[in-house]
């Protein structure tokens, strides 16, 4: 029997908490406080967002409040649901990303230290001589989401943070450039900027004074080639450049512009192509295409 009485007891007190929660009751909405929850989940809109999804390797949730004071900080996987309780705190300010980790150096919150503050930095590389003087971006995602935090809902308010990617990527190919430096040996390499540094945690493209050195040389075809290298973008107001340097002959060339006057730009989420060509005099051909796709210039035929 006292079992019995035990069990009934918790059915009614549970009852009347689910009724209360259902505004039933109204006198003290603050028990029914669930906390919010969120997912961070690559923007579908993102250029080959599938594959960039199955490849990130780390994500972490901000939460901050409308003032832009620091709340509490999570590691979590994309896709994963996160539950946060910040019953006080009014509406919130989430803020995700993914693939921020190993080359970039990042804010510290806490006290005065706001999210606007906040900034993810890559970290500098020891500069010889004209070399680049920082790392390369790993593949940058960036979302954002306001949560209403309504401490009297029944159910969990829930929202899916959309990140984008930051990160834009570019290749170079160059022709007849041992012909045009009169130099036969292969001691040649690229150097590439300024293009943003850092990102702030509203994602905002800062600090444009990054250089960089992608790893280059010379294909069967005789021209002079890198991979596909990720940089943030440049600013507007300063066109990056693609300098070619000799070890010992120093600098070769200067490219700022194409053919036709427009400057070179790298965007987010596009991959921008860029082939100089010394076959015949100068000519500068410019291309973007999604991101992470191949040079498209037709086979070169020494």
């Amino acid at each position: 029997m006292n079992r019995f009485l035990i069990r009934s007891a918790l059915v009614a007190a549970a009852f009347v908490a689910l009724q209360s929660c259902g505004k039933l009751y109204l006198e003290d909405m603050e028990d029914c406080y669930d906390g919010v929850s969120v997912a961070l989940k690559v923007d579908p809109s993102t250029s080959r967002a599938t594959d960039a999804e199955a490849a990130a390797e780390h994500a972490v949730i901000y939460v901050f409040d409308v003032e832009g004071n620091f709340l509490e900080r999570r590691e979590t996987e994309v896709g994963k649901v996160e539950y946060f309780q910040h019953r006080n705190a009014g509406s919130l300010r989430v803020v995700g990303w993914i693939n921020k980790h190993l080359v970039y150096d990042v804010t510290s919150f806490g006290g005065t230290v706001l999210r606007q503050h906040g900034l993810v930095t890559l970290n500098t590389v020891r500069k010889t001589r004209t070399d680049g003087t920082h790392d390369f971006p790993t593949d940058l995602f960036y979302g954002e989401a306001d949560l209403t935090n309504a401490s009297v809902s029944f159910d969990i308010e829930h929202q899916d943070i959309f990140a984008s990617r930051s990160t834009g990527q570019a290749t170079v190919t160059i022709r007849a450039l041992k012909d045009y430096a009169g130099i036969r040996d292969d001691d040649f390499y690229i150097v590439t900027g300024p293009t943003a540094s850092a990102v702030d945690f509203f994602g905002n493209f800062l600090n444009h004074d990054a250089t960089h050195t992608p790893d280059s040389g010379f294909n069967a075809a005789g021209e002079y080639v890198t991979g596909n290298f990720n940089l943030m973008p440049a600013d507007d107001n300063t066109p990056m450049t693609v300098q070619i340097w000799h070890r010992t002959a120093g600098l070769i060339y200067e490219a700022a512009m194409d053919n036709s006057g427009e400057p070179i730009h790298v965007d987010s989420d596009r991959t921008t192509h860029i082939l100089i060509d010394f076959t015949m005099g100068v000519s500068i051909t410019i291309e973007q295409t999604l991101w992470n796709v191949s040079a498209p210039w037709k086979a070169f035929n020494r």
